[in-house]
Parts: structure tokens; sequence; C-alpha cells
């Protein structure tokens, strides 16, 4: 095979960069990138948390895949739903019947007797959106909500995936149609704002239901409409059609609250959760620890915490956490309206469920308050899925008296210059 002289010096050049990079020694840049280059080892350090506050709010849960109702372990779980028949309907019906079809995903319970709700109509001008509602903005105590309109009993048999039905109550016609003119604007009696189920608090259990977000479409909430219909092409209206149309809900959440008082109050635990979730702020002394810090790199920074997997008021599990920078120090005196410093993206890590280990990623955050001193003001750790079903994680608190479970910062750093 011939060679140009154009490719011929192409080629010698390419040689060369190709020489003149494997002869290269590594940057300080690369020094700082992966330990024992230019004969600099990495150093560990472990920081305990010096001061930790736990508190717990609310959160709004419309986008999660399930509906929880039942009362366990402190916990009080309701759920809405909505449906919007517009353009689903037939041009010419009547309503026999409506029914409201919900599919099991799992339960827990801790008694005999049948597991009982109540379902309400939401008639009045009460406005709630998917995402946005909870517990303490949907006030059920100023809600004139009236007698409930069915009781629901689970059998206690019951189990994963069978499906619990409700009937709609009469007149059924004529609250479908005001559903429809209410969805067209118009005026009505009924205001199709939804459906409220309430658990029934003289029982311990908890249900979970597909909702309307579920990845599995046949699971979803579905109101059952049983019409006949009546064909409008044929002048006398024809002889009328028993039909059954499906109709996914429209909107729907859960809401919850914990009611449950933790003791001792102090740090033997600290808190994670979803539903009514927990969350932990704790603060370490970065500045104390890294007293001269130019040139240090870190490479790794995870806060590590350990579950009581066995404490009596675990509730389910997280699937991961995230940590937030504190904006400043008030949250020592009210964490729950602290703010914290956006930041582009959190990084999620998962809890190990199997060892009951969070090992969270906090790398770029413990670099940023190494490399800006009296930057760190405290981290706030989150549940990553704060919206998606109800949990109460126990995780060992700096009090614990095993060193090996306690709450620790373990921070993998070069430095590159100047010592320590």
């Amino acid at each position: 095979m011939k060679h140009s002289p154009e490719n011929l010096l192409s080629l010698l050049f390419l040689a060369g960069l190709m020489i003149i990079g494997c002869a290269q020694k590594d940057s300080p840049v690369g020094s700082n990138l992966a330990p024992g280059l230019n004969d600099i080892l990495p150093n560990e350090m472990i920081l305990p948390p010096e001061d930790v506050r736990i508190y717990r709010t609310t959160t709004t849960t419309g986008v999660s895949g399930y509906l929880y109702l039942g009362y366990n372990q402190g916990y009080y779980a309701n759920s809405l739903l909505r449906f919007n028949p517009t353009g689903a309907l037939p041009d010419s019906f009547l309503v026999d019947s409506l029914r409201v079809r919900l599919l099991l995903d799992s339960l827990a319970l801790d008694g005999t007797s049948p597991m009982g709700a109540s379902a309400f109509m939401v008639n009045q001008q009460l406005t709630w959106t998917e995402i946005g509602v909870n517990w303490d903005n949907f006030n059920t105590d100023s809600l004139s909500q009236g007698l409930s309109f069915a009781n629901i009993q689970i059998p206690v048999a019951a189990s994963d995936s069978d499906t619990v039905r409700f009937t709609l109550p009469e007149p059924v016609d004529s609250l479908l149609r005001a559903w429809l003119s209410a969805g067209s604007g118009g005026k009505t009696l009924y205001w199709n704002n939804g459906i409220y189920l309430q658990a029934a608090t003289d029982q311990n259990y908890m249900l979970r239901f597909a909702s309307a977000e579920n990845s599995n479409i046949n699971r979803r909430p579905k109101l059952e409409m049983f019409l006949k219909n009546y064909d409008t092409t044929v002048t006398h209206g024809g002889d009328p059609v028993d039909t059954v149309l499906y109709l996914n809900a429209a909107s729907d959440a859960f809401i919850a609250k914990d009611s449950t008082t933790l003791t001792p109050v102090d740090s033997t635990f600290i808190w994670m959760g979803n539903g009514a979730p927990y969350r932990t702020i704790m603060r370490f002394n970065i500045d104390s620890a890294f007293t001269a810090h130019y040139g240090v790199a870190v490479q790794r920074a995870e806060l590590i915490l350990h579950a009581d997997t066995t404490n009596v008021l675990a509730f389910d599990h997280i699937s991961g956490a995230y940590g937030l920078p504190m904006a400043d120090s008030s949250w020592l005196e009210d964490p729950a309206t602290a703010e914290t410093t956006p930041i582009s993206l959190p990084l999620v890590s998962l809890y190990d469920q199997a060892t009951g280990t969070l090992a969270l990623n906090v790398t770029t955050l413990v670099n940023d308050w190494v490399l800006h001193p009296g930057t760190h003001f405290g981290l706030r750790v989150n549940s990553s899925n704060e919206y998606q079903n109800v949990a109460r994680m126990p995780f060992y608190g700096p009090q614990m008296l095993a060193d090996s479970l306690k709450p620790a910062l373990r921070i993998v750093y070069i430095q590159g210059g100047g010592g320590q």
C-alpha cells in the first residue's frame, strides 16, 4: 500500500504526539484525582457530628404510585380520589349505578377484625390539588362532609391484589351529569371535588392500594359506570344497550400524619421517613479538622448511618437519601423553618436494606466546605422519596453506646502541600 507525502507527514506527527504523551509526567491536577501519584498517599479522617436536630413535617404525595389507608403504629393515612367523566360518556345515556374499584397492593394488620373505612363526597367548594395536598392543608375538621355514603369493610383474610369496591350514592344519574356540568364550567349542586376515604382509628391496620400513578395501568383506581346507552342516530332512540365503561382516576393522593411521640428525646437515634417524613440536620467541626486547607483535595466523603431495623417504632423503610447544605445556623433554634442553600442536583445514595447501612455521598459538599472555611453551617439529610410511601426509620445517633454504630463523616483526602 502506497502513502502520499501528506499521509506520511500526518503519521509522523501523530507518532510524535504519542511519544510526548507517554513521556509526560502526571501534573499536580492528576495527583489530586487518584491516590498514590507523585508519592502522595491519601489520608482518612472520621468526624462525629457535633450538633444534631430532628424535626417532622408533611409532604405532598400526588406522584406516589400508591394510596394508603389506615391507622398503624401511630400513623394515620387517608386518601383522596377524583374522577372526571368529561369526554368519556356517550351522547345519550342513563346511569344504573356507579362503583369505585381499588386494588390492594399490600397490607399490614394487627388484629382479627375486618378493616373498616368510610367514604365521603367532598361536595363543598374545597379545592385540593394532587400536587400540593397534605394532612395540614386538607383540614377535615372544618370540612362539612355530612354523613358517609359508604362503609367499607375489608376482610382479615384479604391479600395482595384483592379488589375493594364501594358504590356511589343515589341519585347516580344526577351525580354523574352534575360532574359533567362541573367539568364544562357549569353550575351544579354536586361539586366534583372528589371522594375522601377515611380510615377507622379504633383498629390497627394499614392498607396500600395502587394509585393513578401506578406503573401498571390495569391496577389503577377505576370508576365503573353501568349505563344504558341510547343510539342517537336512530330517531326513536332505539333499544338501550347495557354498557359498562371504566374511567381511570384523574387525580388522587394520600395524606398522612404521624402521632408518635419519640422518646427519649435525645441523640440516641436520628430519624428519617416518608409520608409524614422526619428529617435530620447535623453539623461537623470541619474547620478545626482542616486547619491547613490549601492543597487539600477531598477524594471521597460519606456520611455513614446504621439503621436499627429491630426498633419497635420502625415502619417500612426508605430507599435512599440525599444531603442539602444549610444556609445558616438558625436550624439550631428552629430546624423546621431553617433554609437550605440551593444546589444544582442533589446526589442520591441508596439505602442497603441487607446490611441496614446508608452511606451518603457528600464528597462535593465536603470538598467545598474544606476549601472555603466558615461555610459549613450544617447538613440536612432527607429521604429521597418522601412522597412515595409511609415509612419511619430510626438510625443510631451520636449518643449510642457502640462506637461502630454511631453516625460518622468519613473523609478520604490528599494533602498536596503545607501539611496539617
